[in-house]
């Protein structure tokens, strides 16, 4: 919640657990939130009874984030780190060798070399060398990616080989066995195989959960809830 310029957190009955005193919060991940008390301050973790877990020490990055898989990337010079849920540091990164560091997902992180993404373990080995223009995160065992010199987007599989062949011009996550792709101007769904299972045709779609997924039609322009076979379940009738 926020409250005359601060942040702070309350339960489900209303009840503040951390009254509004940060500067900046971020939503809980595995148990912890990330937050930055005051600008003299540099950023910790709470945990759920709002006490620092990690007490503030690091420095403000834009991909300092939550925890994932147990460990959190985050700036402590004179390197980048990820830290476990104690504030322990179990990997250093160092900033030249690597621009980025992502989050962990299913346990491997998108990392970039000069420019070109891979994916490192939980040892800091790279396992997917960093070859490809652009990548996403794994889910489903699966990650976009756009390889390089080329301006089309697929899927590689965890040995870093393209399982779907680049041919869309926006990718998203896997979410219940779909993914939601882009060819010229609609969005559609297509399977592990790469072929689509709902035709493009959508605006704007993102990712199931629960069987259901927003969607934006075409000739209303307005958003509604399509089910697996592409049909509107909850008509399109809300502006977002």
């Amino acid at each position: 919640i926020q409250k005359n310029g601060k942040y702070g957190y309350i339960d489900r009955t209303g009840k503040a657990i951390a009254e509004p005193q940060f500067q900046w919060a971020g939503e809980f991940s595995e148990g912890l939130a990330l937050v930055w008390p005051s600008p003299e301050q540099g950023f910790g973790y709470i945990d759920a009874t709002g006490q620092f877990a990690i007490p503030p020490q690091f420095i403000a990055d834009e991909h300092s984030g939550n925890f994932s898989e147990g460990l959190a990337y985050v700036k402590a010079p004179p390197y980048f780190a990820y830290i476990d849920r104690t504030g322990k540091v179990m990997m250093e990164v160092s900033g030249i060798s690597y621009a980025y560091e992502g989050p962990f997902a299913e346990g491997l992180a998108r990392v970039r070399v000069s420019n070109k993404h891979g994916y490192i373990d939980k040892t800091g080995k790279e396992v997917i060398e960093p070859q490809f223009q652009w990548a996403q995160e794994f889910s489903e065992g699966l990650a976009g990616a756009r390889a390089e010199n080329s301006d089309k987007f697929g899927y590689i599989d965890k040995p870093g080989q393209f399982a779907i062949k680049p041919q869309f011009d926006a990718v998203e996550l896997f979410s219940e066995g779909l993914a939601c792709v882009k060819t010229e101007y609609r969005r559609g769904y297509i399977d592990k195989t790469g072929q689509f299972v709902i035709e493009p045709q959508f605006e704007y779609c993102g990712a199931f959960s629960e069987g259901l997924v927003r969607a934006k039609d075409v000739r209303s322009g307005r958003y509604g809830y399509i089910d697996k076979t592409g049909t509107f379940v909850i008509e399109p009738q809300f502006e977002y």
